[in-house]
């Protein structure tokens, strides 16, 4: 004998929409704004040339190479501060592809799915890694941003 679990109006298991249902209610009590949770003005985050902490570590794969390491300091802070911007756009664009496959997947869900109240709320997120980049107002950002 097959036991079939209850389902909802939309043909989910109670217990997986349940939890959907809960995890939906969690991100909203949780939510994070980067426009309101990141002082953007603050010190630390403030972009400026000749700021060694752009310099890459040696756990990166061009910080540890000996070219790089033999180059003067204010070039290495320019190649950080353009792979950083480099990486951060590719991440950006990530981001983009994902949101799009995830909206195109809850076109196709039927009415009432706990899916679709559970889908990612990363779309109200993004916007944080694209200030970041502009924030910048250096013109390896600009440059990453303008590709």
């Amino acid at each position: 004998m097959m036991i079939t679990p209850e389902r909802n109006a939309a043909g989910e298991a109670l217990d997986y929409a349940e939890m959907l249902h809960e995890l939906a209610d969690a991100s909203v009590r949780r939510g994070f704004s980067p426009y309101h949770d990141i002082d953007w003005d603050a010190t630390e985050f403030q972009v400026t040339p000749g700021d060694r902490r752009w310099i890459l570590p040696e756990s990166d794969l061009i910080g540890r190479h000996p070219w790089y390491q033999s180059l003067p300091e204010s070039t290495r802070i320019e190649i950080g501060m353009h792979r950083q911007a480099g990486m951060a756009k590719v991440g950006l664009q990530f981001e983009q592809l994902l949101m799009s496959g995830v909206m195109l997947y809850l076109l196709n869900l039927p009415s009432g799915s706990a899916e679709f109240r559970a889908r990612p709320r990363s779309g109200t997120h993004e916007p944080g890694g694209a200030r970041c980049l502009e924030a910048g107002g250096h013109r390896w950002a600009a440059h990453a941003l303008s590709r």
